[in-house]
């Protein structure tokens, strides 16, 4: 029986384009009409395939039929953990937050738990 794992593809705020990483790595695009056509084809494919909707990406589709599913889980489980990482520095460095010194760090801390209401802590 042949599995496939179907996972969002990571966009990432400043490459709206991320379809083009799959042009670059040769990977074949599918939409989604062609994918509720040929569902078993696709599935059967030995690469990762990008399937899009309206022309951007959707999700990122992999036969995982000779893998031990809990490895699958954790390796996809460690890339989103990656992936969110690197979002949050970008964000960080967006907004200036990554030139903070541990002083204002603390304080931002000290005001956002006095707003939840959880006291007045030293850092």
């Amino acid at each position: 029986m042949t599995m496939a794992h179907i996972i969002p593809v990571l966009k990432s705020d400043n490459n709206p384009y991320n379809y083009l990483i799959a042009q670059e790595h040769n990977m074949k695009t599918y939409t989604m009409a062609e994918l509720s056509r040929s569902t078993k084809k696709i599935c059967n494919e030995n690469e990762p395939v990008i399937i899009t909707n309206n022309g951007k990406p959707q999700c990122l589709m992999f036969n995982i039929e000779d893998a031990p599913i809990d490895e699958v889980v954790d390796y996809f489980t460690d890339a989103l953990g990656t992936w969110a990482l690197r979002r949050a520095q970008e964000r960080a460095v967006s907004l200036g937050a990554n030139a903070m010194t541990l002083d204002e760090i603390n304080e931002e801390i000290r005001l956002a738990r006095l707003e939840i209401g959880q006291g007045d802590y030293d850092a």
